[in-house]
């Protein structure tokens, strides 16, 4: 039993790679060496852009480095979306594609390659998500270099922070942590910049002593 369960998920999965999840036309020109080229060539200009390592090369080549990441990510959103409605076109108007044949017709094979396929779609989407993050990484990264303020990273920094909240963590909170003082945050109407000014204004002795008060207060 557990043969057969391993040759019918074998069987299976290789039905459901054997299945392209992009029409047979685009499948032969996203196949093509000249686009295998552009991708490749396009997948590393998107990955400089992404860490940054594209300062390494001579400022003349940034605007076609960022012109292959930019198209590298739009093609990486276009394909997985292609693949992930025609994948899912394919799997319910055409279930005969998935059939596993073994004289007779193998159905627990049929299902597996279909439940392989859905994974695969999912798959897919996840990578157009990808894509999508990429790309908006890449034209913020393009902002930046022209001295212009971000637009898409501080959106996903704030949509972050509206479902998890705000860090508590941060460089400052992380500094007093190690020096055994508070990182709770200050309350909402204390003026930080205004207390350090009034705080500057202060004698070395006026200055020890508050220090002292607040220090007597929190202990």
């Amino acid at each position: 039993m557990l043969f057969n369960l391993k040759k019918n998920f074998l069987l299976g999965l290789k039905k459901s790679y054997s299945i392209s999840f992009l029409p047979s036309k685009l499948e032969k020109i996203y196949s093509s060496i000249f686009i295998r080229i552009l991708r490749v060539i396009g997948g590393f200009c998107l990955a400089l852009v992404i860490t940054g390592r594209y300062t390494i090369f001579y400022k003349e080549l940034h605007i076609l480095i960022f012109t292959f990441a930019i198209i590298q990510s739009i093609l990486i959103m276009c394909i997985s979306l292609i693949k992930f409605f025609y994948g899912l076109y394919l799997i319910i108007y055409k279930p005969e594609l998935f059939e596993v044949r073994n004289s007779p017709l193998n159905n627990f094979a049929s299902h597996l390659a279909r439940v392989i396929s859905c994974a695969r779609i999912g798959c897919g989407a996840a990578v157009g998500t990808t894509g999508v993050l990429a790309a908006a990484v890449t034209y913020d990264t393009i902002l930046e270099a022209t001295a212009r303020e971000k637009v898409f990273v501080p959106m996903i920094a704030k949509f972050y922070n509206d479902i998890f909240g705000e860090p508590m963590m941060t460089p400052e909170n992380y500094k007093n942590l190690k020096e055994g003082l508070s990182v709770l945050p200050a309350p909402e109407n204390f003026d930080v910049d205004k207390f350090d000014k009034e705080f500057e204004k202060l004698s070395p002795a006026e200055k020890k002593a508050l220090v002292d008060y607040i220090k007597n207060k929190v202990i």
